[in-house]
C-alpha cells in the first residue's frame, strides 16, 4: 500500500510537473505573440512618422511661397486677373495643405494610448488610415509649394 501510495504521489507530481511547464509555454508564446504585435506595431507607427518628419520641416517652406503671394492678392496689384485667380488658388491650396497637417498632428493618437484602447488588428488599421492620411497631407503640401514656386517664377518674369 505504501508502494502504491508512493507511485501515485510521484505521478501526481510528475502531472503537476508537465500540466506547469505546458502553462510555461502557452505564457511564452503569448508573450512572444505580444512582442511580435508590439514589433509590427511600432514598425508601422515608425513608417507613418517617417513621412511626416520628411514633410513637416516644408512647413516653412509654404509659409514662406505663402507670403511671398499675399501682396499680390492686394486690389491693384495685379491687373492680369487670370493670374490674379491663380495666385488665389495657390493660396487656398497652401492654406488647405498647412490645415491638413495641423489636423492631422492634432487628431493622431499616440501607440500608448492606442494601446490601452483597441487590439492589435485595430491598432494597425488605425496606423494604415493614418499613413494614408499623412501621404494625402504630404502630396497637399508638396503640389501646393510646387504650383505655388511657378506662380511666383510667373509673377518674377512679369515684373522684368
Amino acid at each position: 500500500m505504501k508502494i502504491q501510495l508512493m507511485a501515485l504521489l510521484a505521478l501526481m507530481i510528475i502531472g503537476l510537473g508537465a500540466a506547469c511547464n505546458g502553462n510555461t509555454e502557452k505564457a511564452g508564446d503569448a508573450q512572444n505573440t505580444d512582442t511580435a504585435a508590439q514589433q509590427a506595431e511600432e514598425k508601422a507607427w515608425s513608417e507613418m512618422m517617417e513621412i511626416h518628419d520628411a514633410v513637416m520641416p516644408k512647413m516653412a517652406d509654404m509659409n514662406r511661397i505663402s507670403r511671398e503671394l499675399k501682396p499680390y492678392m492686394e486690389e491693384g496689384a495685379l491687373e492680369d486677373k487670370s493670374l490674379l485667380e491663380e495666385v488665389n488658388l495657390v493660396l487656398k491650396h497652401l492654406e488647405t495643405a498647412d490645415e491638413g497637417m495641423m489636423d492631422w498632428m492634432g487628431e493622431l493618437q499616440q501607440l500608448k494610448v492606442l494601446r490601452a484602447d483597441k487590439d492589435h488588428e485595430a491598432i494597425m488599421a488605425y496606423l494604415e488610415a493614418e499613413k494614408e492620411k499623412i501621404t494625402k497631407v504630404q502630396d497637399d503640401m508638396l503640389s501646393s509649394m510646387e504650383h505655388g514656386n511657378k506662380v511666383l517664377e510667373k509673377l518674377s518674369a512679369t515684373k522684368e
